[in-house]
C-alpha cells in the first residue's frame, strides 16, 4: 500500500524515534510519491530544524518527491 501513495500530509508529527522510522520507512517505499508534508506539534525553531535535516537525509524511493514542513 505504501508504494502506490503519492500524496502524504502528518499532523502533529513529533519526531518519535518511532516517527522518524515510519516516516523514512514511507520515504523510501513511496515509489510514487509526488508530496509529503510534515505538520510538526513543536513550535521551537530549534527542533523543527532537527526535523527538517533528519527527514531530508533519508533516502527516497521516488525521484520526484517533495519534502514541505509546515
Amino acid at each position: 500500500m505504501v508504494s502506490s501513495l503519492e500524496t502524504v500530509e502528518w499532523v502533529d508529527y513529533e519526531g518519535t524515534k518511532e516517527e522518524k522510522e515510519v516516516a523514512a520507512y514511507i520515504l523510501r517505499n513511496g515509489s510514487f510519491l509526488d508530496e509529503v508534508t510534515i505538520k510538526p506539534k513543536s513550535t521551537s525553531h530549534y527542533e523543527k530544524l532537527e526535523m527538517i535535516k533528519e527527514l531530508s537525509l533519508s533516502p527516497r524511493s521516488s525521484p520526484t518527491c517533495r519534502l514541505y514542513f509546515d
